[in-house]
């Protein structure tokens, strides 16, 4: 006699296995859904990426802004401590060295510095994005040769300098002033550093900057750089401790020096 099937068994027997259903049922992605969801999943990623680029630009932005505006503060202390002038930059070299008593300056009024420290980006005397001369400082000089810094510090330099021109754009003014609250109160006393190699005429309107002057390398040479090596933009600061940004191609070239290179600090002012 057959013997009796168990009637879960049995009807368990009728139905396909799970992998043979979903086979012949043609449930599964085919390449073309897949290749719609990569998509997706990409331009997701583009945008998502991009907003992220321009929150990083935009606190780089912010961080500078602070770092400028404890410039400002210390400034104006060291005035009041020093009959009203600005710290005595006639030793520094060309726009990116500051000598011995700005150094004092520094370590007096705005940060102590540390021999041999690595400067990172918060570091107060470079702006965020300035990783050229962070890299190029990371020792500590001896005091009374000029130092890198982060920004293009201008007051109270020697405008006859044989090196680098001051005045080549007849903003020798702005660079020889002393005194704070005196002559030229509205010219910009920090700014960012726009930087390149090139000519410029007297006017200091379109520079012609040389190939691969604006050295938009691994670590562009400028701040503020998103795309190449010429900068979105950079921030101001003056007398009265306002911070202002201004586009790029609101700034015109400043000086410039003997080897070909470009400061751009030149802005309209009231």
């Amino acid at each position: 006699m057959k013997a009796l099937e168990h009637p879960t068994l049995a009807v368990a027997s009728r139905w396909p296995a799970p992998r043979r259903l979903a086979a012949c049922s043609g449930d599964g992605f085919t390449l073309i859904e897949l290749l719609v969801v990569v998509a997706i999943i990409a331009v997701l990623a583009a945008l998502l990426l991009t907003a992220l680029a321009g929150a990083k630009f935009s606190a780089n932005k912010v961080l500078c802004a602070s770092n400028m505006r404890q410039w400002g503060v210390a400034l104006h202390l060291y005035g009041m401590d020093n009959n009203n002038s600005f710290p005595d930059n006639t030793d520094g070299v060309d726009v990116s060295w500051c000598g011995r008593y700005v150094q004092k300056f520094w370590t007096d009024y705005l940060i102590k510095q540390v021999r041999g420290a690595p400067k990172d980006r918060f570091h107060v005397i470079f702006c965020p994005t300035q990783k050229h001369l962070r890299n190029a400082d990371k020792d500590l000089m001896d005091v009374g040769v000029p130092e890198l810094c982060g920004y293009f510090y201008l007051p109270y330099r020697k405008t006859n300098d044989t090196h680098w021109n001051y005045n080549s754009q007849g903003l020798g003014d702005w660079a020889g002033k002393k005194k704070l609250n005196d002559a030229f109160q509205h010219a910009p006393v920090l700014m960012d550093m726009k930087q390149a190699a090139g000519t410029a005429g007297p006017d200091g309107k379109n520079a012609q900057v040389m190939p691969g002057g604006w050295m938009g390398g691994p670590i562009p040479i400028s701040s503020h750089v998103r795309h190449g090596g010429e900068p979105v933009g950079g921030n101001f600061l003056f007398e009265d401790g306002r911070v202002s940004w201004y586009r790029s191609r609101e700034v015109d070239v400043g000086s410039s020096g003997a080897s070909g290179w470009l400061a751009f600090y030149k802005i309209v002012i009231p």
